[in-house]
């Protein structure tokens, strides 16, 4: 089934808008063991320099990763000691809603999910997208990247875009939309206190600086700080 359903195109799209997928297997560590090809590793170097092993198989997964789902409740669902086995589970109660034993087609797999999707849906609601929780996670990076470079307004837009977003989201990811504004927040704070700081060295340089942070801060309540520190220029 790996190579009819999980490295399937189209099943893959599918799952990034419908499922969560996850898998336990068993016999992992016994294969790391005898050195089987199917658990081979490959070596990624993250943003931060740190070097992370993942398997070839599942990119993206470690071999920690794997052995820690197979200790999780998904170890339990099977109890017809056939393999593979696979169970579409109810997010909310973790309790199975359909299960096939024995391998199956990505079509089967998909028809069935949307059944079970429809009654989710209508009983909880929509719930979080991907595409979604992929918008925050690149927001985080590039909102640090404009504040290095003091670009406030375009900081404050990005996340008056994710805030019009965020009404139905789950407090948790709300929570990070609340972090990327305080994060805005308290740069800007700062930049202000090191422009009045700089003011007595350089003055004019000290001015033109301020005067586009006012308008990067325009309408927000930073702006009467930035106007403050201006009028005490002269």
């Amino acid at each position: 089934m790996h190579s009819a359903v999980m490295q399937n195109k189209k099943y893959i799209q599918f799952a990034d808008k419908n499922t969560v997928e996850v898998i336990s297997l068993g016999s992992l560590q016994r294969g790391i063991d005898n050195g089987d090809r199917k658990a081979e590793t490959y070596t990624e170097k993250l943003p931060d320099g740190t070097e992370v092993e993942y398997l070839v198989k599942y990119p993206g997964m470690t071999v920690e990763d794997m052995l820690g789902l197979n200790r999780s409740r998904a170890n339990s669902y099977n109890k017809t000691g056939k393999i593979p086995y696979t169970a579409i589970v109810d997010p909310h109660t973790l309790e199975q809603m359909h299960y096939w034993s024995g391998g199956q087609s990505a079509n089967t797999i998909m028809e069935e999910v949307m059944v079970a999707r429809k009654e989710l849906v209508k009983e909880h609601g929509a719930g979080l997208s991907r595409a979604d929780l992929r918008m925050v996670d690149s927001s985080e990076g590039e909102v640090a990247g404009l504040l290095a470079e003091d670009e406030f307004k375009k900081a404050f837009r990005l996340f008056e875009k994710l805030a019009k977003k965020s009404g139905d989201w789950p407090q948790e990811l709300q929570g990070r939309v609340e972090s990327i504004q305080a994060s805005i927040h308290d740069a800007a704070k700062a930049r202000i206190k090191a422009l009045e700081s700089e003011a007595s060295e350089d003055p004019a340089r000290a001015k033109r600086a301020l005067r586009k942070l006012a308008s990067d801060l325009r309408g927000t309540d930073l702006e009467e700080d930035v106007n403050r520190v201006m009028e005490a220029l002269g």
